[in-house]
């Protein structure tokens, strides 16, 4: 994926370009990358948020949770701990831990992305975002650079994560469709 990309950037900044539609062609890249890694995201958080409430709607009494939860720690925490509760998911525990690790560990270069602020016009890069972090009581601002292979390497991962968690997710289904039959008839 990576590969291609590299070479579709190469093909779209011909040398008799002027510098102006050179920044354009940059600028349209960075938003592309931008919008592909948001909406990767959302696929893989909504497959997050779908298999959570499935397991807090059909099994209420072994997982002991009151709420959905919202926001991306608790969905994992949540994710993670139903496979270690229910006796039907307990195969899957080690590979959901595996899935909520990885997602907790490109969250932040989302994060960076998604709700950082750019910090200068947008050209070939590299590019430096700054966000707003919370501490306990204190606000912290963190700066971070991405060249284009780095916004090219987060896309790459973000998307195969995605299928990751997407596959799992099915397999959870699958498993809570067999065991709930009656839940699921429509």
């Amino acid at each position: 994926m990576k590969r291609i990309l590299r070479r579709l950037l190469a093909l779209v900044t011909p040398t008799t370009w002027s510098d102006e539609r050179r920044e354009t062609e940059w600028r349209n890249t960075f938003y592309q990358i931008v919008g592909q890694v948001t909406v990767a995201w959302a696929q893989l958080e909504s497959q997050l948020d779908h298999s959570n409430l499935l397991l807090l709607r059909l099994a209420p009494g072994e997982l002991r949770e009151r709420h959905h939860p919202i926001s991306l720690k608790p969905k994992l925490r949540f994710f993670a701990r139903a496979h270690y509760r229910l006796p039907l998911l307990s195969g899957l525990a080690a590979a959901a831990d595996a899935l909520a690790d990885d997602v907790r560990n490109l969250s932040d270069d989302r994060h960076n992305l998604i709700h950082g602020v750019l910090m200068r016009p947008l050209g070939r890069g590299p590019w430096e975002f700054y966000r707003f972090t919370h501490h306990d009581d204190d606000v912290r601002i963190l700066r971070r650079t991405y060249d284009v292979d780095e916004l090219l390497d987060l896309l790459d991962k973000t998307l195969t994560l995605a299928h990751r968690v997407s596959t799992h997710c099915i397999t959870v289904l699958t498993l809570l469709q067999a065991e709930y039959p009656e839940q699921f008839l429509c």
